[in-house]
């Protein structure tokens, strides 16, 4: 098993891990916690293989295999080169399909991974193509992938985000199969709720350091104390919202009409005759299982779903194809999710991403004025990330980056708030956050908000109306 000694790490000239030192030769399963921006997702990596550190040593050879949503940026990338070479040549494949890029056929125990594709409720979807797949299924593919290899030590970095309670159920009974057959296991996770009762072990991190190691049942009362600490931020304090978009604001105007909509992909119906409408000051909970087109239906609403076109849909009292921009559409939307965050790759700072938010663009190429840096600072001091304005966006740790998106996405107090999975990454305290910035959104009586989750537990005061997805229909 692995051991650590002395371990550092510097990422564009920072100190990410400092001095890390860990014996994982105690205990079959691990936890490795800490808050966001501790280090933690990277150190996986170190462990996987995937990052080489400055300094220390590292013993032990073993076989690894890792899962994490960041995963999914690298695959898709990739898919993303395929694309412009298919396109170049005239052709409009679907990609690479989920059964081709699980490799199916090279692995020999043929029960095992059909067992896992059943769990997951992968088969339905094995011809489907990379790019046309939800949040929630990659997350499934790419978590069958690494249980597959059969690896000496799992990583899995976040385990039940993008899931919802039946995979995550399954994914207990799996971690628990692992554990019982005496294979190796690091968990990875910035929650305590999210610790499996078969780890033994803890390594708690803290801005890159170890803040303990040792047995488990000390290590969450350790964890518990430091997302305490981190409590101490007010959270009471004023949320930045702007005056917004007033001249848009007239309570007779409906925002969302779908009449009859349909979206198929292939011989994969992802939605089937959706009627639905939202009105202003609407706040919808929308919830569904992996693959029941809740990102899809939200798509058909930013302007980035082609199919959009032919149906019946209105936005703002307009028939989309009726000659409006993608651009009139996205000025009066704010919008966050997983694949935004993949997508959103400019080199560029914290701050200007979040001023970004003002012109809807992906990076940020007009003069700002005075007023609106002060605002997009205040909006940084508001999510604790007043330090790093200068910073590199894509140099903060994967929670943090969703923090500054949805800054991002309410800077201009839009008319539609669309927030797909806004807590995906999150640690409890700056999941608190978020869901206090939606609750006061959501307590101004124009304010529309659509809000996509998984998680049973979130259940807003501000909620006004539920729509449950199955799979193709409401």
């Amino acid at each position: 098993m692995l051991k650590i000694e002395n371990i550092s790490l510097k990422l564009n000239r920072k100190i990410i891990l400092n001095n890390i030192s860990a014996d994982f030769s105690d205990g079959k399963a691990w936890i490795i916690a800490g808050i966001n921006g501790s280090g933690k997702s990277v150190l996986g990596k170190v462990l996987a293989n995937i990052l080489t550190t400055d300094t220390g040593i590292i013993t032990g050879s073993v076989t690894t295999s890792y899962s994490s949503f960041e995963l999914q940026d690298k695959i898709m990338e990739s898919e993303r080169k395929k694309d412009a070479s298919r396109l170049m040549h005239g052709a409009t494949d679907k990609g690479t399909s989920v059964k081709k890029w699980l490799l199916l056929k090279d692995y020999k125990d043929k029960v095992y991974a059909d067992k896992l594709l059943s769990m997951f409720s992968l088969n339905m979807i094995l011809d489907q193509g990379l790019r046309n797949l939800s949040t929630g299924e990659f997350r499934k593919i790419i978590l069958v992938s690494a249980l597959l290899k059969k690896p000496d030590l799992l990583i899995i970095d976040d385990p039940f985000d993008g899931l919802d309670r039946d995979s995550r159920t399954n994914l207990k009974e799996i971690i628990n199969e692992i554990v019982s057959n005496n294979q190796k296991l690091i968990i990875i996770t910035s929650r305590v709720e999210d610790i499996f009762e078969e780890c033994s072990h803890m390594l708690l991190l803290s801005k890159g350091c170890v803040k303990y190691s040792g047995k488990i049942k000390k290590g969450i009362s350790k964890f518990l104390e430091e997302q305490n600490i981190e409590k101490e931020y007010n959270l009471t304090k004023n949320t930045p919202i702007l005056e917004g978009n007033i001249k848009y604001r007239s309570n007779s105007e409906p925002l969302i009409e779908m009449k009859d909509v349909s979206v198929k992909y292939g011989e994969l119906d992802v939605l089937n005759k959706i009627n639905w409408n939202v009105n202003r000051g609407d706040k919808w909970k929308i919830t569904g299982v992996n693959g029941s087109g809740k990102s899809t239906l939200l798509s058909l609403i930013n302007g980035d779903n082609q199919q959009a076109y032919s149906n019946n849909i209105s936005l703002f009292g307009r028939r989309r194809g009726s000659g409006e921009s993608v651009w009139d559409i996205k000025k009066r939307i704010g919008f966050i999710s997983g694949d935004f965050q993949l997508n959103y790759r400019v080199r560029t700072t914290v701050l200007d991403v979040i001023l970004s938010g003002i012109y809807d663009s992906v990076g940020l190429y007009t003069e700002i004025s005075k007023i609106d840096i002060e605002n997009g600072i205040k909006w940084l001091d508001y999510i604790g990330l007043a330090k790093k304005k200068n910073s590199m966006f894509r140099e903060l740790s994967y929670g943090e980056m969703r923090m500054v998106l949805l800054a991002r996405a309410v800077i201009k107090n839009p008319d539609i708030l669309i927030l797909d999975e806004p807590c995906q990454g999150l640690d409890n305290y700056n999941k608190e956050k978020i869901l206090l910035l939606c609750e006061k959104i959501g307590s101004d009586p124009s304010s529309t908000i659509l809000f996509v989750t998984h998680d049973q537990s979130v259940n807003l005061k501000c909620f006004s109306h539920s729509l449950v997805l199955t799979k193709n229909t409401v």
